[in-house]
Formats: C-alpha cells, structure tokens, sequence
C-alpha cells in the first residue's frame, strides 16, 4: 500500500514507479482517472485534479479527454516540475488580485459593500 497514493478518493499509483498500474475505477482523464473538468466555451477541457488541459470528444457514444502527452505531464499538478509551476500559478495570480486589489476602483467597491451591509449582535 506504501507505493500508493489516494486521489480523489481512489487509489493511484505513484508517478514514477516502474510497473505501476491504476486501481480503481476508470475516469475520463487517462492521467489521473478524474472525471471532473474545467469546460471553457471555446472547447478546452482542463481536468480539475491534474490540472492537465485538453480536448474532450465523444467517441462512439463515450467520452474521451485528449491531451499533448509530452507537453502537459511535466505540468500535472502530482509531477515535481508540475508542483512548482502550479506553486508559481498560485504566487502569480495572488499577486494580481492583491494589485487589483490596491486599486482605487477597489476600493470604492470593497467600502460601498461595508457601508451596505451592517453587523448584527444576537
């Protein structure tokens, strides 16, 4: 069990283990098994656990993801390198909210909210 990690409530083997195999039940991403996906309008499918972006497509009546293998493993939110650049992901667009934030706009709206909304005492 120790070469095992659980993912979403079903066993995954650890990456980088020779002769891993799945256990559990099958899902639509071939990464990580997840059947939860980010769809954006435009027809890209982000899977929400590896962070693994795509194309879903029905085949003969199924669903599958579709993915560039060599380009998006590397940035799988499990992998190393795909930890630091999800860890950079975070850092980054923390950093945008925070400047967004700062601004003046900002903070009008965030002071238009307090002065709607009044605590309440039991």
């Amino acid at each position: 069990m120790d070469k095992y990690v659980i993912h979403g409530g079903t066993f995954v083997p650890a990456h980088g283990i020779f002769n891993e195999d799945y256990k559990g039940p099958e899902g639509v991403c071939p990464y990580c098994h997840s059947m939860n996906f980010y769809l954006e309008p435009d027809g890209k499918a982000t899977c929400c656990l590896c962070g693994t972006e795509g194309v879903i497509k029905n085949v003969d009546g199924k669903y599958v993801f579709e993915f560039d293998a060599e380009k998006w493993i590397p940035h799988a939110h499990d992998s190393i390198s795909g930890k630091f650049i999800h860890g950079d992901d975070i850092m980054r667009n923390e950093a945008e909210a925070r400047e967004l934030m700062a601004t003046d706009e900002a903070k009008a709206r965030k002071q238009k909210y307090r002065d709607f909304i009044q605590p309440t005492t039991p």
